[in-house]
């Protein structure tokens, strides 16, 4: 499990220790120094054409109630293949795109806010369709805004490099962690797998974060390919 430490700009590991709290008001915007260019463009290093067939097939065992081990010699799909275009609200607002995964990252949710690392297993809960739902954090490098600072946000989930579903532009309001620049969100990140609980469990995922302060034009992006396991028995 890696953390958040002092110098991010060189190390996606350390300690994120969130202070949850209730958001007062939102932050006056700014201008964000890191955007490089007027429009968003993809920015995956591997193109599309290069990327390995990502093979799902249903689960033959599904874990419940409490994440396995996490082996580190076991490989993941690699999805940064598939996943080379950015969301039309991203390439439509006309801003810098980056994938700057040092400046934010996804944190399992509760109250150790540790960061996910590829590879990991994340929890699915069962909705009332029957599908999952998965609930992560969110934590950004902001600089000094305040208690409390706005981000717009999209998020995507990958289930293969033809499978992917995207919510919708909106704005989120986070609170100033306790690591100097970091902000995090004090309500859980919902991810909705739109999947059956016995045929999300045991599959790899990839869930992509893009997020920029709101009022600037520059999006960053990070993302991390874990795999489901079952909270609740299977029925």
């Amino acid at each position: 499990m890696r953390r958040l430490n002092a110098n991010q700009q060189q190390n996606r590991q350390g300690i994120a220790t969130v202070v949850l709290g209730l958001c007062l008001a939102a932050c006056g915007t700014t201008t964000d120094v890191k955007a490089t260019s007027s429009v968003a463009e993809p920015h995956d290093a591997t193109p599309l054409s290069d990327a390995v067939p990502i093979e799902l097939p249903d689960p033959a065992t599904c874990p419940v109630g409490v994440a396995p081990p996490v082996d580190p010699t076991e490989t993941f799909p690699n999805f940064h293949g598939c996943a080379t275009t950015w969301p039309d609200e991203v390439v439509a607002s006309g801003g810098a795109a980056s994938d700057d995964h040092q400046h934010a990252m996804l944190t399992q949710w509760g109250g150790t806010a540790l960061a996910l690392s590829d590879g990991e297993w994340l929890g699915l809960n069962k909705g009332i369709q029957g599908s999952g739902h998965a609930f992560t954090g969110f934590a950004i490098d902001l600089g000094e805004q305040g208690p409390t600072a706005t981000i717009d946000l999209v998020t995507a989930t990958w289930y293969s490099c033809e499978t992917e579903i995207g919510k919708p532009l909106r704005q989120v309001q986070l609170v100033r962690a306790s690591q100097p620049g970091w902000y995090a969100m004090t309500e859980p990140l919902f991810w909705m797998i739109n999947k059956p609980i016995y045929l999300a469990c045991g599959r790899w995922f990839q869930l992509q974060v893009f997020a920029r302060l709101h009022g600037t034009q520059h999006w960053t992006k990070t993302d991390c390919s874990v795999r489901m396991y079952s909270i609740e028995p299977l029925e």
